[in-house]
This record gives structure tokens, C-alpha cells and sequence, in this order.
């Protein structure tokens, strides 16, 4: 195993006794192949219109927005090469707004999935989203 790869599983290992302690998922849930499929799922039911299911920015309605939708690919690059996992939960669920998406009402995942679950269960999605998000970024 390399050194890279130890400090990603420590990293993650670390995130998901964080988030666990909040209440988001069971530590064995953490960055399971099932969370990840239900947040490519969510992916492609919220996301993928704007951001392609490859999350490239080359969703069917990319050519349609004045501002060009970003290569989800490269949130890691973006960042010193470390996934930012708390900022991108707070994309998704609205607490950080984002040019491109408007106003806080759009998209504000977060919002429309507690409307649709409960708290409990929008943090779930948001979270399996973002494990999908992290899933795909480029190697």
C-alpha cells in the first residue's frame, strides 16, 4: 500500500467517525459501495442535467447557462489536492452558496430533502452524495 493511500483511508476513516458522531451515518456505512451508488443516484436525479453523470460540466443543459458549469472532477485540485468534505456538504444543502446556482433557493438539496425525510434522512443523501462526489474526482 502506498503512502498516499494510507493517509486516504486514515482521512477517511477520521471523516466517518466525525460524521457518525453527528448523526449523519454508522461508521460502517462510511464510503460503502451502497452509499456511494445511492449518491450517484442523487446524483443523477439533481446534479447530472447541469454537470453530466461524468460530473465534467457537460450535462445536456450546460450549453444553456450564461456561466460555465465546473469539472466536478477537480474539487480535490481545486483544493490542494484534499476533498473538502464539510464545504462540499454545505454546497449541497445550501449553507455556502454557489455563483452558478443562483439564489440560496437553488439548488439547496438539503432543504428539499429534509421536506422529503427529515433531517436524519437529508443528511444521509447529502452525504452519499458527496462520497459519489468523491468517488469520481480524476486520478
Amino acid at each position: 500500500m502506498k503512502k498516499n493511500d494510507n493517509l486516504k483511508t486514515g482521512l477517511l476513516l477520521a471523516a466517518t467517525v466525525s460524521l457518525s458522531f453527528l448523526g449523519f451515518l454508522q461508521p460502517s456505512q462510511a464510503g460503502s459501495p451502497e452509499a456511494i451508488e445511492a449518491g450517484k443516484k442523487e446524483f443523477r436525479d439533481n446534479c447530472a442535467v447541469c454537470h453530466g453523470m461524468d460530473g465534467k460540466g457537460t450535462g445536456p443543459l450546460a450549453t444553456l447557462l450564461e456561466k460555465g458549469v465546473p469539472d466536478l472532477t477537480l474539487i480535490a485540485k481545486w483544493n490542494s489536492g484534499t476533498f473538502p468534505t464539510t464545504e462540499v456538504m454545505e454546497i449541497i444543502d445550501g449553507r455556502v452558496a454557489v455563483a452558478g446556482h443562483g439564489g440560496q433557493e437553488m439548488p439547496v438539496w438539503g432543504m428539499a430533502f429534509r421536506e422529503e425525510g427529515g433531517s436524519k434522512l437529508a443528511k444521509d443523501r447529502i452525504l452519499n452524495l458527496t462520497l459519489y462526489l468523491e468517488s469520481i474526482l480524476a486520478k
